[in-house]
């Protein structure tokens, strides 16, 4: 046997020297000194994709805390121990043993907090993830105070430096250098931050500095953050007074906001403590007290009070426009959707990942000619369906074609005896009729009728999502069904191409620069348990998993929304950011938001792709009061809501330098909250019996939709089966559906104190994943227990002799 630990294992050469040593069981052991050594154990097998820290060894139990609430099995948190292992503390250091050693709430003695992040696996090993305090988050940005520790330390004069974060006021996390100077050396802080913003941004720049003897040290040799000196937080600049009404107003806005004494005309926000989350509440507070309307952007680009308040002087309000007609043209431009799409198809010209193909089982009077009529028509109606598109010169166009033949096959089964109603025969002729679509080339839609009898048959439509999204397709279904059934339709005064050269002509500025400035701070990908390590290049091989939600959940939600102030939309929104940063361990959590984007009425009856991607982002820190977090979800969707015409695509490109072939940008979570109504499916002389889809693709790692059914939400969740396991998605999503019930039970709860954990899972983490201790007969001694066990197992223990012990196996082969 090899015992291995102390640092986090190294695959690569775990691999080397089990193909060396094939004979020799490596075990990977945990445990701080506080617990004498060993806490859990773990033995490698031959083959593996992650090495755990194993499970607790006997007399040991542990447990995965967010503070004092249990995390279930998945959820990343602190490791707490337990057990007879457990040290009585830190010698003549009272406070840090009563900091780190606390009363165990699940039996007797002591539980020691590691500060170590773990999470439980489903069979009870524990992954180890890293340590809690290696990372802070300082006005949006994660970063690692070692890094500044290390710029600090190559500048001239300096021997030794730490840099810590402390809160002033209530939320704001602010930057504090302790530096040791070289004997002979004065500390010069104008100077040192100078010297140091050549290699650091802003963010990371140290906002108070204090010369010290020496860096305090625990016994263990870690820093003593408790026996660090005080820093006065003195104003760095001098006051100046407000002079005009709004500056006062502005003033007593921010002292109020930011908990500070004393704010003047030339303060800056940012400086002050404000982040993006408070400037968030800033706007709020100006638009109730002054009766102005100014954005989150207005509070980044003009933070000084001063500036901020001649701002709002001039504010102006702004005006609506509605669409013209193009101009007659041989080609028109398209919007930034499909342009990406184009891009995208383009780059992989036989990929299906953006065909949306449906089917429809009809039963009653299979009339093939009428079908095939209606279809005609719809092209006819809409230019958009007889649109081809283009890169000519450079730039991405549309031509709208007056004569094309429609894509239209026929099958005719009706002679064959198979029984074509199963759901292998309908995934069968979908992958069959599904194929890649040559976006030049119109239509970039096509209809296959099988006929099975004169009165059933198969209906299977397809269309490229260059030109169409869900309400598209709903619209077409319905003007489809409409003139099968003789209707008259009602003209269009407006196609999509005068959308598209409408929505390309608008001023957005204002909007671009909202989200610019939402992301303004890097957003660091999302890290959530994944059961299989991420591959090079994204896939799309994805599954489903649907939850009927019932009518009691839905009406607590809703009954929620209502007594919060809020849209269901955003409480559920919030409620998967916490699931997430449950998960993560993450406090910047940023989600993908479709949105219908049709924001004219002209649109309302409009066949094209108007769809829209909003990048939510939330932080849900632990500290946070829902009510807290679900005021700043509101701001920020009424914001988004308010800007929803910048592209997704054109906000990427900005934010996003480099791409990640293995991620989407931005974003690795969509979820959506589909309120409009299903199908109108009433065909003259038919009955529909199913409604059935092609293969699922997994466009995200998780992708969430949930809907009105007749007894409340259901939830579908298409997920990644390359990343995920089924059981685990299923375990994340049953962990999102109950915190959304802890959730509404009261807003003042904090986000680190929601307790969402079943009976179940409670039992098997104290239970069954933690070992039963063995009980000893006391009233034996060591020598009386051995003996005991001899004679239960006579053939697997040794023969004990004064100077060697023999194995009954090699006994057996001495006198064979």
């Amino acid at each position: 046997y090899l015992l291995v630990g102390g640092e986090k294992l190294s695959d690569t050469h775990i691999k080397k020297f089990k193909k060396m040593y094939p004979e020799i069981k490596i075990i990977n052991g945990y445990g701080p000194t506080e617990n004498t050594t060993f806490t859990t154990t773990y033995e490698i097998p031959e083959d593996f994709e992650i090495i755990p820290i194993g499970k607790p060894i006997t007399g040991t139990q542990v447990y995965v805390m967010n503070k004092d609430k249990l995390c279930g099995i998945g959820m990343p948190g602190e490791l707490c121990i337990t057990g007879l292992g457990i040290s009585r503390g830190y010698l003549n250091r009272e406070e840090l043993t009563k900091e780190m050693f606390v009363e165990n709430p699940f039996g007797e003695g002591t539980m020691y907090r590691s500060g170590d992040l773990v999470r439980w696996l489903p069979d009870g090993n524990i992954e180890f993830l890293g340590r809690i305090d290696g990372q802070v988050k300082i006005r949006g940005y994660r970063i690692e105070t070692k890094e500044i520790e290390e710029v600090l330390a190559k500048q001239e004069g300096i021997e030794d430096s730490v840099v810590i974060v402390e809160e002033i006021g209530e939320g704001n996390k602010t930057l504090l250098a302790y530096i040791v100077m070289g004997e002979g050396r004065e500390l010069d802080i104008f100077k040192l931050k100078e010297d140091i913003k050549r290699e650091l941004p802003d963010y990371m720049i140290p906002r108070y500095f204090k010369a010290i003897d020496k860096i305090p040290l625990t016994v263990n040799g870690k820093l003593d953050k408790r026996a660090l000196p005080a820093i006065e937080y003195a104003r760095e600049n001098e006051y100046v007074g407000p002079t005009t009404l709004i500056e006062k107003k502005l003033c007593q806005i921010y002292k109020e906001l930011l908990n500070i004494d004393k704010v003047g005309k030339t303060d800056n926000f940012f400086e002050l403590g404000g982040h993006s989350i408070l400037a968030m509440e800033l706007v709020n507070l100006i638009k109730e007290d002054m009766g102005k309307d100014i954005t989150v952007s207005n509070i980044f680009e003009y933070p000084i009070v001063k500036d901020l308040a001649n701002l709002i002087d001039t504010l102006e309000i702004r005006k609506f426009e509605s669409i013209p007609l193009a101009e007659k043209a041989l080609t028109y431009p398209i919007t930034s959707s499909p342009k990406r799409l184009f891009t995208l198809q383009e780059m992989n010209p036989e990929s299906t990942s953006y065909n949306m193909p449906f089917g429809i089982e009809v039963k009653g009077k299979f009339d093939i000619e009428l079908l095939s009529k209606a279809f005609k028509d719809l092209i006819k109606r809409h230019e958009v369906l007889r649109s081809s598109f283009h890169a000519e010169d450079g730039k991405f166009i549309q031509k709208i074609n007056k004569d094309i033949e429609p894509d239209i096959s026929i099958l005719d089964h009706s002679t064959d005896t198979r029984d074509f109603s199963t759901e292998l025969y309908k995934k069968e002729i979908m992958r069959e009729f599904i194929k890649p679509f040559e976006v030049d080339k119109a239509p970039l839609v096509r209809l296959k009728l099988i006929k099975l009898s004169d009165n059933h048959g198969h209906i299977l439509f397809d269309t490229h999502h260059m030109i169409s999204d869900a309400l598209s397709i709903k619209i077409f279904i319905e003007e489809f069904i409409a003139s099968y059934n003789g209707e008259e339709l009602e003209d269009l005064k407006v196609q999509y191409k005068d959308y598209s050269q409408w929505i390309i002509s608008r001023d957005i500025s204002s909007q671009k620069e909202y989200w610019n400035k939402v992301y303004k701070t890097p957003v660091e990908a999302l890290n959530l348990p994944y059961d299989a390590p991420r591959a090079k290049t994204k896939s799309s091989n994805g599954d489903l998993v649907s939850i009927d939600l019932g009518e009691e959940f839905t009406k607590r939600i809703q009954d929620f929304a209502r007594a919060s102030d809020l849209t269901e939309y955003m409480v559920l929104l919030g409620g998967l950011m916490i699931t997430l940063h449950q998960y993560s361990y993450q406090d910047d959590i940023v989600i993908g938001s479709p949105i219908a984007g049709r924001i004219h009425k002209d649109t309302e009856k409009m066949l094209g792709m108007f769809v829209n991607t909003l990048a939510m982002r939330g932080y849900p820190e632990s500290d946070k009061t829902l009510k807290r977090f679900f005021e700043e979800i509101k701001g920020h969707c009424l914001g988004a809501y308010e800007n929803q015409e910048y592209p997704f695509e054109e906000l990427v490109d900005k934010v996003i330098d480099k791409r990640d072939p293995s991620r989407n940008p931005l974003f690795d979570v969509s979820f959506a909250l589909q309120n409009a109504a299903d199908f109108t499916l009433g065909f003259n002389n038919m009955e529909v019996k199913d409604v059935f889809y092609g293969e699922l693709l997994a466009k995200f790692d998780i992708d969430i939709e949930m809907s009105y059914k007749e007894k409340g939400y259901h939830l579908d969740c298409i997920y990644n089966t390359d990343l995920f396991k089924r059981k685990s998605i299923e375990a994340i999503m049953n962990r999102f559906t109950q915190l959304l019930l802890v959730i509404a039970e009261d807003m003042e709860q904090k986000i680190g104190e929601l307790d969402s954990l079943t009976d179940e899972e409670k039992y098997k983490i104290t239970k069954v994943f933690n070992n039963p201790e063995i009980n000893y007969n006391n009233d034996l001694n060591v020598k009386e227990i051995f003996e005991e066990i001899v004679n239960k197992y006579p053939n697997k223990t040794a023969l004990v002799y004064e100077d060697e012990a023999v194995s009954y196996e090699e006994l057996n082969k001495k006198s064979n």
